[in-house]
């Protein structure tokens, strides 16, 4: 394997959970929102879009880094692109009886 692939492969990853207790419509505004991980990650001092448009959908990319404890030196950081966003999955209704 060439190295590039090697680096991108290092690099891919999902996050899933489940969330028993907490109906889908309450959950999905926070989840759907790419550009607010810091809301949820106290810790992150940056989370923003890089092309400047707060649009999410898929291809959009955020930045989020976090500082240097007491500074504001960038001590981590990535460069994520939303390749999905399954909203549709959200709002499935069970079947109706056919009339």
């Amino acid at each position: 394997m060439e190295k590039q692939e090697q680096e991108q492969e290092q690099w891919q990853g999902a996050v899933e959970t489940r969330l028993p207790s907490t109906p889908a419509a309450a959950a999905w505004p926070h989840i759907a929102d790419f550009f607010a991980l810091h809301r949820y990650l106290p810790t992150m001092d940056v989370c923003k879009p890089v092309d400047g448009s707060d649009e999410v959908r898929p291809g959009c990319v955020r930045y989020c880094a976090f500082f240097a404890p007491g500074t504001e030196e960038v001590a981590t950081w990535a460069r994520e692109e939303l390749v999905e966003l399954h909203q549709a999955l959200v709002h499935l209704e069970p079947p109706r009886p056919p009339p």
